[in-house]
């Protein structure tokens, strides 16, 4: 949990203006919250918490929490199919990359056919601790309401689930849920890969390395000297850090020729 509670911290941090975005895709910042509450839930699985390799992939138990977390709140009028729906899928899409390599290993025609329908999810015991100090981070940046505390309780509540990949594939998703589907799927990837870089420690945390680049580069410049300045050195800083980066050829009057 403590990774989804920096991933609420740093939507916090620029929720002006993912608010503002948001609502351009006809999203909701509530929706952005569920869905970072929500896309590892699957981690607090006794199959991911393990010794073993993890024989379910967490997205999947996550996607089926949501969808049957957030079908109690539908049923107390806290949300719509829609975006029940839309987060569900999210929770699935935000570490699809594993049903691409099942799907291209295995030779399937279809994302879908790569989940794992009918199997059980048996969730551990100890959840309640950390699901109470995730709504503690939330109350502390003034983000816990009624829907995201029942949320959570709901997701210490299930012990046992079973997996349903038609309620969080993209079979069944009209056009424009789709398109949000995919829009807050890209918001969370945002947040999830930011938070990610807190693995290898604080020195090496997106925002500071960030910070440390600019530092580096002072001095009288004039501006387009220095933002080119800044961007060769965020570059060369940070690749292989944040995102894959091909190493790139050195500038030669040879390789410049037309």
């Amino acid at each position: 949990m403590a990774h989804t509670a920096l991933c609420i911290l740093e939507a916090t941090r620029i929720k002006e203006d993912l608010s503002m975005v948001l609502g351009r895709k006809g999203l909701g910042w509530k929706a952005l919250l569920l869905a970072l509450v929500l896309h590892d839930s699957g981690k607090l699985s006794k199959d991911y918490t393990s010794k073993d390799r993890p024989k379910i992939h967490h997205n999947e138990a996550s996607a089926q929490m949501a969808y049957d977390v957030l079908g109690k709140l539908q049923e107390r009028g806290c949300i719509g199919a829609e975006e029940k729906k839309i987060i569900s899928c999210t929770c699935f899409l935000h570490m699809e990359y594993y049903e691409w390599r099942s799907m291209l290993k295995a030779g399937y025609a279809t994302l879908d056919q790569a989940t794992t329908p009918g199997a059980e999810v048996e969730f551990a015991d100890d959840v309640e601790k950390p699901l109470e100090n995730l709504k503690l981070v939330l109350m502390d940046v003034g983000e816990l309401d009624d829907e995201l505390s029942l949320t959570i309780s709901e997701i210490s509540e299930i012990r046992k689930l079973r997996l349903r990949p038609s309620t969080y594939t993209l079979n069944s998703l009209q056009r424009q849920t789709l398109l949000k589907t995919i829009a807050l799927q890209w918001f969370i990837l945002l947040l999830d890969n930011r938070t990610s870089s807190a693995r290898r420690g604080v020195n090496v945390y997106w925002s500071r390395l960030i910070e440390d680049a600019a530092a580096s580069v002072s001095g009288a410049k004039a501006r387009t000297e220095r933002v080119i300045e800044f961007s060769d050195y965020l570059l060369s800083r940070l690749r292989g850090k944040l995102t894959p980066m091909p190493k790139m050829r050195p500038r030669t009057s040879e390789n410049l020729k037309v």
